[in-house]
């Protein structure tokens, strides 16, 4: 009986993650079929700040680096040429 009620809750945990994510990607798709760069960038910004940005004296602050997860591009030029 236990493991029936678990199964439930998770189903329904996972039927509202993938709602929640159907929604994110509708909206996503609307704003790059609909808008300009500038208004989709600053949407973009503040959904990552709100996942990912850390409150420091009463601004957001979204940590960027190059390390692992860095990418170099094959036009990028060490040389600056």
């Amino acid at each position: 009986m236990m493991a029936f009620t678990l199964w439930r809750v998770l189903r329904r945990n996972l039927t509202t993650v993938l709602a929640r994510r159907l929604l994110e990607m509708d909206e996503r798709f609307r704003e790059v079929s609909t808008e300009k760069v500038g208004p989709r960038l600053s949407s973009q910004l503040v959904r990552l700040s709100d996942q990912v940005g850390n409150r420091v004296n009463g601004h957001v602050e979204i940590g960027l680096s190059r390390g692992s997860h860095y990418v170099k591009s094959p036009y990028h030029s060490s040389t600056g040429l």
